[in-house]
């Protein structure tokens, strides 16, 4: 609009110009120039201006997208300090596939389209063992209500004999009636990497679509979360 308007502005200034040519005669190279001059200095000021307003505009957008990365990544280092990651889409549950307690391979993928309730345990923790009382109850009041369960046992370690008959005569004694897989590896399992966490128990509450809405969540605070993603309140 501004070069626009100089444009405008110019057409009565060169009319003037000729004018003085036309009536002066010996002087008009002397009266062109400074003319000339005015209209030059008057466009450079213009064009000045926009510079300006330009530069204060970039500066200011600038500075909106750094205060708002930074804000961004506050929370992302606030969310891991906090062993939280929740409610952030970006968090895409990694996949695994392991074998349960018959050798059947069962995947991650065969839980989409329900809440999912993956626990992290093993045999030989006894805060688990404790945890595993309360699953069970948690499964008997939702497991007609859209919500998987799969415990995923750390067993495996060195200090076990026999890992596998350790995870299999916890599943019977506990009463882990849900999917349960293992690699027998102990902490060295896959999934200990991808999920990156370094204590158990641990849970991870995944949505219908495969998301993590929820992590190292346990009793009231993990039963409202499931409430929320069931629609029941």
């Amino acid at each position: 609009m501004k070069l626009k308007s100089i444009f405008i502005v110019s057409i009565p200034l060169l009319s003037i110009v000729l004018a003085y040519i036309f009536i002066y005669g010996p002087n008009k190279k002397n009266i062109v120039k400074d003319n000339l001059d005015v209209l030059k200095e008057y466009q450079n000021k213009e064009v000045k201006i926009d510079l300006n307003k330009t530069h204060n505009f970039i500066e200011n957008k600038i500075n909106h997208e750094d205060n708002k990365e930074k804000l961004e990544s506050e929370k992302i280092i606030n969310d891991i300090l906090n062993g939280k990651f929740k409610d952030d889409p970006k968090n895409l549950a990694p996949l695994f596939s392991l074998p349960n307690q018959f050798g059947e391979l069962i995947h991650l993928n065969d839980f989409k389209g329900n809440l999912l309730l993956i626990d992290f345990w093993a045999s030989w923790c006894i805060p688990c063992r404790n945890e595993n009382l309360k699953m069970v109850e948690l499964y008997k009041k939702y497991k007609n209500k859209g919500v998987n369960f799969l415990s995923v046992s750390l067993d495996g370690e060195k200090h076990q004999k026999n890992p596998r008959s350790d995870w299999t005569d916890a599943i019977f004694k506990d009463g882990l009636v849900w999917n349960n897989v293992s690699e027998l590896k102990g902490w060295q399992s896959e999934v200990v990497k991808k999920y990156n966490f370094n204590k158990i128990p641990m849970t991870v509450l995944v949505d219908k679509n495969g998301f993590i809405i929820a992590n190292n969540i346990f009793d009231q605070e993990l039963e409202s979360e499931i409430k929320k993603h069931i629609n029941e309140r």
